[in-house]
Order: structure tokens, then sequence, then C-alpha cells
């Protein structure tokens, strides 16, 4: 396994390998949600349903493999208390979508209303999920948590 993915030495990179998931399939499902409230297309708000449902299965395994990872670091890790930070409001993210998932399956056949309703939490879930997404970068990119500085610098130059 580690000549195949060798990035891939230990738990901790698995939530990273996980995390675009759910992001991506949030924000393509609010997209295809505001397309089909617009114009009053069906099969665009089935297609948004089924991209947030991907969503939220992908974000629950997103937060297990964090849960590990962090586990893993250990409660004296460095950034640790920012990790609380970004694992509320994902929490809140993941919540979010599994009860505006849960309302637009419940509601499959409602109207307009409900549709409006349902496409204003998902807002509010994309904005939540981003300001947590940031969280996690600036974790990664400004205090490097996760990040192994132990590998030598490249000698590779470029002309």
């Amino acid at each position: 396994m580690e000549y195949l993915l060798p990035g891939l030495d230990s738990a901790v990179k698995l939530h990273p390998m996980l995390v675009h998931f759910p992001i991506a399939f949030w924000v393509a499902g609010c997209v295809v949600w505001c397309y089909a409230a617009l114009f009053a297309k069906e099969a665009s708000w089935n297609a948004g349903l089924l991209l947030y449902t991907a969503g939220a299965l992908t974000a629950l395994a997103a937060g297990m493999a964090g849960y590990l990872g962090t586990w893993i670091m250990g409660h004296d890790a460095p950034g640790h208390g920012a990790v609380h930070i970004h694992r509320d409001l994902m929490l809140w993210a993941t919540g979010l979508s599994i009860v505006l998932t849960g309302l637009a399956w419940w509601r499959l056949r409602s109207g307009r209303r409900w549709r409006l309703g349902i496409l204003l939490l998902s807002l509010i879930q994309i904005v939540v999920m981003a300001i947590g997404a940031d969280r996690g970068a600036m974790l990664v990119y400004k205090m490097g948590v996760g990040v192994d500085t132990s590998a030598p610098a490249s000698e590779h130059a470029h002309e």
C-alpha cells in the first residue's frame, strides 16, 4: 500500500483525503437547487437532493477520519485548541446538511414554499461550512497541524 499511496502513511492523513468530497457535493447541490428554484426544474431539484445526500454521507466519513486523526495526534498537539473551533463548525455544517437533506427527502413532492425554505437552509449551511473549512485550512497552512516537517527540502531547481 505504501508504494501505491505513499502519502497515506498514517490515519491522520485520511481526513484531508476525504474532506473535499462533502464540500464539493454541498456546493454543487446548493447551486443546482438555486437553478431548480429559479427555473422550476423538478429534475434539477432531485439532482441537488442526490448531491446533498452524498455530501451528508461523505461528511460523516470525513468527520470520523478527523476525530481519528486528532485522537492519534493527541490533546497536546500544537494548534489543538483551534481544532475544536474547526470541529464545532463542521459538526454544525454536517448536522444542518443532514436536517435539510432529511427535510428534502420527506417533502420531495412539496411546493415552492418548502423548497425555498430548504434552499435558504442550504445557503446558511454553505456559509457555516465555508467558515469551518477556512478554519481547517488555517490549521494546516498557518499552524502546520498534521504536516510532517521532517522531510528534507528538495534539491530540485527550475531554470
